[in-house]
């Protein structure tokens, strides 16, 4: 398996994540000119008396401008129109896309990086089971040599010992057997 490097795989991301701002524009465009997006996705959560993002939000941002003008608190937020429904409900579904787009990413990144690091992981526990092998394998034949050793021994120490003598004529060196 061929493994991007950390900057291309950065860049084909950011790539990712500016070909979906073009597609989020688009999706808003048609949201405001196809009935089926502006009557059964966007109108919907954007007008319902329990849309609770929508409304919060645009609670939240009248809350806001008022108080940057100026003009003290609002006690009751007037519900929005038709026109600006759709138009916050689409540039709230634009964001969307681009945030889910990115969020993708960052999975795909994470999920990625732990394949990597599962594979290394398992890559150290087959190195360190190897080695653990080989260990147990040197010291079964230690054991064996160890036992072999105490067998020469024991048949050496039966053995009799040679008695070498020089004989001075023949300048040789002869063993007599003592018994």
């Amino acid at each position: 398996m061929r493994r991007m490097p950390f900057p291309l795989a950065k860049l084909a991301y950011m790539g990712i994540k500016q070909i979906s701002k073009p597609l989020a524009v688009y999706i808003k465009r048609k949201a405001k000119t196809t009935s089926f997006l502006r009557n059964y996705i966007l109108l919907p959560p954007a007008q319902s008396k329990n849309a609770l993002l929508v409304s919060v939000y645009h609670k939240f941002d009248t809350t806001i401008k008022l108080r940057i003008l100026g003009l003290g608190r609002v006690k009751d937020v007037q519900p929005m129109s038709e026109e600006a429904a759709i138009d916050l409900s689409s540039e709230m579904l634009g964001e969307l896309i681009i945030f889910s787009v990115g969020a993708g990413c960052i999975y795909l990144e994470y999920r990625r990086q732990l394949k990597k690091d599962q594979n290394k992981e398992e890559f150290q526990n087959s190195r360190i089971q190897e080695l653990e092998s080989t260990v147990s394998d040197l010291g079964m034949e230690i054991e064996q040599q160890k036992a072999q050793i105490a067998e020469l021994k024991r048949v050496l120490s039966s053995q009799p010992i040679p008695q070498f003598t020089k004989d001075p004529q023949s300048r040789r060196v002869s063993t007599v057997e003592k018994r």
